[in-house]
């Protein structure tokens, strides 16, 4: 290398030194799409048991207007988010593989500067989603721990009633 840049030796992948670097690339692509389609499977799964829990609820709960109908929709629209999530971090991990297979078939520079971009979103997207999630368990424990304290003074107060 004729300068100080660590990332100059990626414009020559003979150079040894790329040459581990870029074998820890190779051997992480298949992984990562590995997961990539798993994460798909799983939104597929998701978007079928929001489907089916729409038409559950449409056929058994006794017709439009029903509580039980509304419950179930409701479930149905989690679970579609839930696959919109995994869909969307599916598709981050598919362009981190393209761009990994990239710099293993000796893209150079830019091809490092564009998996590392597609690395950072993929990361970024994960854990603002794990932020987002970890705010909703919280207050939906806090809302139901409340729900239940109501409700059992609720129920303690019908019984000294009687």
């Amino acid at each position: 290398m004729s300068s100080d840049n660590p990332f100059e030796a990626f414009d020559t992948p003979d150079a040894p030194e790329v040459v581990d670097h870029l074998m820890y690339v190779k051997q992480t692509q298949p992984w990562v799409i590995f997961l990539a389609v798993m994460t798909f499977l799983f939104a597929a799964f998701c978007l079928l048991a929001a489907v089916a829990m729409v038409g559950m609820g449409a056929f058994t709960m006794g017709g439009a207007g029903s509580e039980g109908l509304v419950m179930m929709a409701v479930l149905g629209g989690v679970y579609g988010l839930i696959a919109l999530f995994y869909g969307g971090l599916g598709y981050l991990m598919i362009r981190m593989a393209m761009a990994m297979g990239q710099v293993a078939s000796g893209g150079g520079l830019e091809a490092v500067g564009a998996m590392l971009k597609h690395t950072r979103n993929f990361w970024r997207t994960t854990g603002i989603i794990t932020l987002v999630f970890m705010v909703l368990y919280c207050g939906g424990i806090g809302v139901f721990t409340m729900v239940g304290s109501a409700l059992s003074s609720t129920f303690a107060d019908i019984e000294n009633l009687e």
